[in-house]
């Protein structure tokens, strides 16, 4: 099996005073914004996180890396709380102040891929499509939404887009198709982002047909650098039970090894 080694030990951990280029609305809560991410863009892996200083609120957000392109880095968020909304207000010219990036990202391999993001989890996975196209690695892509999302990166003559209302060519939610996907393109490695009910749906199918999965895990980070241990988990690791933060250790576990 071919490995193309995307770890990154070198996470850059000093504040970066970044230019707002474009904040865009994707849907009535979902949003895009692109910073200008000097040399940090260079260095940024799918998989990988950014934590944003949000105004006066004592903890930064982490935000999963949605595309790089030359110096810029774009983000793909909802908005939920007072710190999204925050973000959901700057303007193009504005600054925000970040670190990162921050986490381990996918282990690509050669195989064909399914790719599998629902809500703003498809954000690492539009980055990974981004670097398994370079690679001319194979791939599918299926998206899920609770409504139409404008996102230029996904092609619905392509991809799987599902949405809940129905305004996309799949209805439903996007866990509803992947059996339909895997007998259709056989896929041998799945990767996959959302909350953590469709992450542990995408790992029994994964079991059922034989095929590995790794996983984005999402959630609330309170330190985000794996100081706080805020954010531990349980793994499998060489047949025993070990403590594990998604921040520092993942957010890309293999799919097999977590304990829910």
């Amino acid at each position: 099996m071919d490995m193309v080694n995307l770890k990154l030990t070198d996470t850059k951990k000093h504040p970066i005073t970044a230019e707002i280029i474009d904040n865009l609305p994707l849907s009535e809560d979902i949003y895009k914004i692109i910073l200008n991410g000097q040399d940090i863009a260079q260095k940024a892996i799918p998989g990988q996180f950014i934590s944003i200083l949000c105004k006066d609120l004592v903890l930064r957000r982490p935000f999963s890396i949605a595309n790089v392109d030359g110096d810029y880095i774009h983000i793909i968020y909802k908005v939920k709380g007072e710190g999204t909304k925050y973000i959901s207000q700057l303007k193009s010219g504005n600054t925000v102040d970040f670190i990162g990036p921050f986490g381990n990202g996918f282990n690509i391999t050669s195989e064909k891929a399914l790719l599998i993001g629902a809500g703003v989890g498809v954000a690492p996975m539009i980055f990974l499509a981004e670097e398994l196209k370079r690679k001319q690695i194979p791939y599918i892509l299926a998206a899920g939404f609770q409504q139409k999302v404008n996102i230029a990166e996904l092609n619905p003559a392509d991809d799987y887009i599902v949405t809940e209302d129905g305004s996309s060519n799949y209805a439903g939610r996007v866990v509803d198709y992947l059996e339909e996907i895997i007998n259709t393109h056989n896929p041998q490695k799945i990767y996959s982002c959302g909350p953590t009910p469709v992450l542990k749906f995408v790992v029994d199918i994964a079991d059922k047909y034989n095929i590995m999965s790794e996983l984005a895990l999402e959630r609330k980070f309170a330190c985000g650098t794996g100081v706080c241990m805020g954010c531990t988990i349980q793994i499998r690791e060489n047949n025993e039970i070990k403590n594990r933060r998604i921040c520092k250790d993942g957010p890309v576990f293999d799919g097999r090894s977590i304990i829910w």
